[in-house]
């Protein structure tokens, strides 16, 4: 892979904008991320989400989609490759990886609540794909047909809270990817390890 630093200086400023999005503002205002069960004897279960607006989500989902697509230079994976390919300390390369992994484990472990889809455990990874790639952007057919078999299921608002959630821990981990980032820069320039 040929260096690009200009694509490290472009991960930071992205991810800058992605800790300054109204999605987070809207998180760190509210205070509250989750759903509340609305139930009586005569109606059946509803629940209320509570947290950001479509809008709000809106406004971080194609920013996150930069991260998170391989064909985007300053996807993580990408990024992470480049890093690699750097002259600089091997724990600053181990530092990257490290809070990538922490990512992705969190992506590849179970959803917080247990969603019965008539099949195995989802994880939130699966989750996050079928939203993001389903709901907010590309409106993949496969994903956008599970969204709609979701939408009468009574559990959706905890879905969509349960996506809420990745898209926060998503944004603070890039923001942990970013301080690593502006390290390797800082040691390419002579001014770090």
């Amino acid at each position: 892979m040929n260096p690009d630093p200009a694509a490290l200086e472009l991960f930071r400023e992205k991810a800058k904008e992605l800790e300054d999005s109204i999605f987070v503002r809207s998180i760190a205002t509210k205070k509250s991320l989750g759903t509340t069960l609305n139930w009586s004897k005569d109606r059946p279960v509803t629940t209320e989400r509570e947290g950001p607006t479509e809008d709000e989500i809106r406004s971080s989902v194609l920013t996150i989609r930069l991260f998170r697509q391989d064909n985007d230079r300053i996807s993580i994976r990408k990024t992470a490759k480049l890093i690699e390919s750097l002259p600089v300390d091997q724990s600053l390369k181990d530092e990257y990886n490290q809070n990538r992994s922490d990512l992705n484990s969190f992506l590849d472990s179970q959803t917080s609540v247990v969603f019965d889809l008539g099949s195995d455990l989802i994880t939130r990874r699966f989750l996050f794909d079928t939203f993001l790639y389903g709901f907010y952007s590309h409106l993949e057919v496969s994903k956008q047909q599970l969204i709609y078999e979701w939408r009468d299921k009574p559990f959706f608002n905890d879905m969509k809270m349960e996506f809420d959630l990745m898209l926060l821990k998503f944004t603070q981990s890039v923001a942990r990817l970013s301080r690593v980032v502006e390290k390797v820069e800082a040691a390419l320039t002579g001014g770090g390890r």
